[in-house]
């Protein structure tokens, strides 16, 4: 939402744009804003030349797209953005600008466990902890979506779901594109609870760390997930339970190499903004000694 500005030409899909509407209203009304199909051909006037822009679907979250540019004198650059592991079209790109959520190829190759038994995990967590007081769900956009997705469709308990009004506006949107999704979610500044048992609070990521809760806090994300089990436990007693579920939807190992060598580029840039330098520098040392690809971080 930084780049919106008169003198800018923003390119994202469409629900991508119904996203950044739920705060930023005004984005209706900009004629610099282009919202392509996935797989076709927008063509945008730039310095009195052209580009050609194409989206094509990410499979991370609603919305997430890969991108190429192409300039009039041929020079075809590509952004993977957040790839999920269910990508199935790949871009074509000469320049390739690399998100790095993963960081090396080994990274999650000697896990014994796959997302789906993540996933289960969160809901057994659920289901043992539910009559011990309320369940407080922490997970960014579109992963928390998900999340309650998964509740709703596997668990065979009737829960009350409580959140803001941000969220429950993100859910509305997200359900019409077609996730299963709760028919209802409380406002969490009215919402007067009477029962403690079968009770969901969605909160967002970013408000990890400002609260102070009692029985039962579920961190879904990725972050040092173990080998042995996607369940962490933070801390835990008689009452009280702070556990970090490991479920992600990035590519990584094997599929990010297979990603990147699908894409044909022959220079890699590996995106410093979406992780630490060190880390940007790591993966742009993977590529070269193990794909062959030149490579750099984009800070360097």
């Amino acid at each position: 939402k930084h780049h919106i500005k008169p003198d800018k030409k923003f390119v994202l899909s469409e629900a991508s744009k119904e996203i950044l509407m739920l705060e930023e209203k005004h984005i209706k009304r900009r004629a610099n804003i282009y919202t392509p199909t996935n797989g076709s051909e927008l063509k945008i006037n730039l310095n009195d030349a052209y580009i050609k822009v194409k989206l094509l679907d990410a499979k991370h979250m609603i919305g997430s797209v890969q991108c190429t540019v192409e300039y009039s004198n041929g020079d075809l650059f590509g952004y993977s953005g957040d790839i999920g592991e269910d990508v199935d079209q790949i871009i074509k790109a000469d320049y390739l600008v690399l998100d790095t959520a993963y960081t090396k190829f080994q990274q999650g190759a000697n896990r014994t466990w796959t997302r789906n038994d993540a996933f289960k995990k969160l809901l057994e967590v659920i289901e043992e902890r539910t009559t011990m007081g309320p369940i407080h769900i922490y997970a960014r956009t579109g992963m928390l979506q998900e999340a309650a997705q998964y509740i709703e469709r596997f668990s065979e308990l009737n829960f009350t779901y409580v959140g803001s009004n941000k969220i429950i506006d993100l859910c509305d949107l997200f359900k019409k594109r077609g996730q299963t999704l709760p028919s209802e979610i409380e406002d969490i500044s009215t919402f007067e609870k009477n029962e403690l048992s079968n009770l969901i609070y969605l909160r967002p990521y970013e408000s990890k760390g400002n609260e102070t809760l009692d029985s039962t806090v579920i961190d879904i994300s990725n972050f040092s997930a173990p080998n042995e089990t996607p369940e962490k436990i933070i801390s835990k007693t008689d009452k009280n339970l702070n556990v970090q579920i490991c479920i992600s939807n990035h590519v990584h190992g094997d599929l990010l190499k297979n990603y990147i060598e699908a894409t044909e580029a022959k220079f890699i840039i590996t995106d410093s903004s979406r992780s630490t330098l060190e880390k940007s520098v790591k993966l742009s040392k993977e590529i070269k000694n193990h794909l062959n690809i030149d490579s750099m971080a984009s800070h360097e």
